[in-house]
């Protein structure tokens, strides 16, 4: 073994821990921030006695001087430097104060610095001290429209997690309080409207859960497979969960448009048929699951459409795309997500992570996304701007371009895509397993198609990652389907491509994967000399998480004064290693660096 061989293995060692460091780093400030334990009854008695002493808390019989204390006692609360016990203190002394004057604003904001900043279940603490709020509310001349919506969307957030008692609760208090002059006719409407569909879901949901009991014992329950399909595609989105169980209800119509739908066709004309088929039980459906039923006809309207030969169905569906265009969004229950315990509603913080199973659009994430001031312009790479209808890449050597999310697990990954006209239509994938990427490769030339980092090398010098060249079809609509699994010993890749089940399967060591540390945790996609559109890209976790990596100048700068610092989405820090340098979440050096 050569000294130049030493000098390379010590080099990569002493990257790999680089790696580990700064992920571990962001891992526990970042992306993770320690919750401080409630302090004990003697340390609350000590902050109450001091906060008494400072402000006379005692003595505060005016509404105004309660308020003056209450922007007093805020701007301590968002000193650094303040003691832990005594910050709970502030906060918790805050909140009452707050809610007596109706400062709904400040009470907010000490509620979700409380909730965040200590180890209190926020699922219960915020519902419990917003019904206070609401039931204070005597008058209704302190009842602010704010209130209201946070009320909403803490009893929607309840019911999407299954805690129908907290949403009614919440719910409840609120109809008292949009009851009293001058709030009665103002909110009631939507509150009643929330109450409704609440109550709609909590049926479904014990249907549900009786269903999925029978099943255990009769998997071929008619009513038993509906109640579970339904739930799963009007209370969950879920159409892929939801279609098996469509597949075996005894109304033939609902059992042939699920049983269509699981071909996942690729022709257009059989595309309009599904869409055509949810169409019409659609129209004998009402309420939400009439608007469910048509918007998911409309996936498929849209999928077909650029591909229909008939002019008259063309036709057809631009006019039930443009009918089905103002119900996009609608839902029974509109999941609020996670409490946001940011303390400085002022400060735009990356959204939190999403639920294992649930389907995230990433070419959404990807709209108005401009990469250039964070290192790298790969948005130079792409037609106009990236869109949540599309990203079009260039037709230039190596046009990549990567997705705005950081994934931490395992996954599943789909996408739909048009290559134009080109001389050898070809496109590339990068994924991540775990803290390595790999590369999918796609083209009509054999040398270059399959799977690139096994062991460090290309597709090409691995038969086990080879694969038989693909015809892809120019202006034709292609289907991509990636999912990986991992722990610290084994690794697994599963790939299907258009009707092609299997197209490329690998499983092995989870040591043999690519050790290339370009884009950590990223999804990209890429083409090569060839104009690729990209009409839709989704993930789903399996385990672990994802986040937005879309980062403002605003988060930076609370992050600085917060004391840490985040890898995701900040421009590459270059860290000198030997003769080489080291490139968080960016290239490193050259597109062939794997040193």
């Amino acid at each position: 073994m050569t000294l130049s061989h030493h000098t390379g293995s010590w080099r990569w060692l002493f990257r790999a821990c680089l790696v580990a460091f700064l992920l571990i780093t962001s891992a526990t400030s970042g992306f993770a921030q320690t919750r401080a334990s409630v302090p004990s009854a003697e340390q609350q008695k000590e902050s109450a006695k001091l906060l008494e002493e400072i402000h006379k808390l005692s003595r505060l019989k005016t509404a105004p001087e309660k308020q003056d204390v209450v922007k007093k006692l805020m701007a301590s609360s968002r000193d650094k430097s303040l003691a832990s016990d005594q910050r709970y203190g502030v906060l918790t002394t805050v909140i009452p104060l707050a809610k007596d004057v109706g400062d709904f604003a400040s009470w907010l904001e000490a509620v979700n610095a409380l909730v965040g900043a200590f180890e209190v279940d926020a699922n219960k603490e915020k519902p419990r001290l917003l019904v206070e709020y609401l039931e204070a509310n005597k008058s209704g001349a302190a009842l602010k429209p704010a209130a209201v919506d946070e009320a909403l969307s803490l009893a929607r957030a309840a019911a999407q997690e299954n805690r129908y008692a907290d949403a009614i609760s919440l719910l409840s208090a609120t109809e008292t309080a949009v009851r009293r002059p001058p709030a009665a006719n103002a909110l009631n409407k939507v509150v009643a409207e929330t109450r409704d569909a609440v109550t709609a879901r909590e049926k479904d949901w014990k249907a549900f859960q009786t269903a999925s009991t029978k099943l255990g014992t009769n998997a071929d329950d008619p009513a038993a497979n509906l109640a579970v399909g339904r739930w799963h595609l009007l209370q969950q989105g879920d159409w892929k969960t939801a279609l098996p169980f469509l597949a075996k209800v005894s109304d033939a119509k609902w059992k042939a448009a699920a049983e269509r739908e699981q071909t996942a066709p690729l022709d257009a004309t059989v595309q309009f048929a599904v869409g055509e088929a949810w169409w019409k039980i659609a129209e004998n459906e009402s309420g939400a699951m009439k608007t469910a039923l048509l918007v998911h006809a409309g996936e498929w309207y849209a999928r077909a459409q650029p591909n229909l030969t008939s002019v008259l169905e063309k036709e057809l569906v631009t006019k039930r795309l443009d009918q089905i265009a103002p119900l996009k969004g609608a839902a029974p229950v509109k999941p609020a997500g996670p409490v946001n315990p940011n303390p400085n509603p002022s400060v735009t913080q990356t959204p939190p992570p999403a639920k294992p199973g649930e389907w995230i659009d990433l070419l959404e994430w990807s709209e108005g996304v401009d990469w250039a001031p964070r290192g790298i312009d790969w948005n130079a790479n792409v037609e106009g701007k990236p869109t949540k209808n599309g990203i079009t890449l260039k037709p230039k050597a190596g046009a990549n371009f990567p997705l705005p999310a950081i994934i931490d697990g395992d996954y599943e990954f789909e996408m739909e895509l048009t290559l134009a006209d080109a001389r050898v239509p070809v496109f590339f994938v990068g994924f991540p397993v775990g803290l390595h990427h790999m590369g999918l490769q796609v083209g009509e030339s054999g040398d270059h198609s399959g799977l690139h980092g096994i062991d460090g090398e290309h597709a090409w010098s691995k038969k086990e990652t080879q694969r038989t060249p693909s015809l892809l079809g120019t202006n034709k609509r292609h289907r991509l389907r990636i999912r990986t699994r991992h722990d610290d010993d084994n690794a697994e890749i599963k790939i299907d491509f258009d009707d092609v089940k299997d197209y490329l399967n690998w499983s092995g060591k989870y040591s043999r994967l690519g050790r290339s540390t370009r884009m950590l945790g990223r999804l990209s996609i890429g083409s090569h000399e060839c104009s690729v559109t990209f009409h839709s890209a989704k993930v789903r976790m399996l385990s672990g998480t994802i986040r937005r990596d879309v980062i403002t100048d605003a988060d930076r700068e609370q992050d600085r004064k917060n004391g840490f610092i985040r890898l995701a989405g900040e421009k590459a820090s270059a860290i000198k290693v030997g003769a080489s340098q080291f490139a968080v979440n960016q290239l490193p050096l050259g597109w062939g660096d794997r040193s």
